[in-house]
């Protein structure tokens, strides 16, 4: 019989290997494979849990940047059409406007 880890020739019946120290019970090597799909697909699970978070937060960074682009441009507009105004009339506008509450 072989070790179905290492090849090295064992005694039938054996146990463990004595080369390696793969332990050969019969239904170890199918618990061990079970094991193994079980714990990449949560491996799996967890890497695209965490790709999709990232999207996510990128995709806000990026409207919040969008958002952000905006603002600017209406307070350059905005500030134009101050510099347009006198600023006499302003004064007084506000003035009038505190008198009136």
């Amino acid at each position: 019989m072989e070790c179905s880890c290492c090849k090295e020739e064992i005694k039938q019946g054996a146990k463990k290997c004595k080369a390696c120290g793969e332990i050969l019970a019969p239904g170890r090597r199918l618990k061990n494979l079970v094991g193994g799909f079980v714990g990449g697909g949560l491996s799996v699970f967890v890497s695209i849990a965490s790709l999709g978070i990232a999207y996510l937060e990128y995709q806000g960074r990026v409207e919040a940047i969008e958002e952000k682009e905006i603002v600017e441009v209406e307070k350059e507009a905005a500030e134009d059409i101050l510099k347009r105004v006198p600023t006499e009339s302003l004064s007084a506008a506000v003035e009038e406007k505190i008198q009136q509450k």
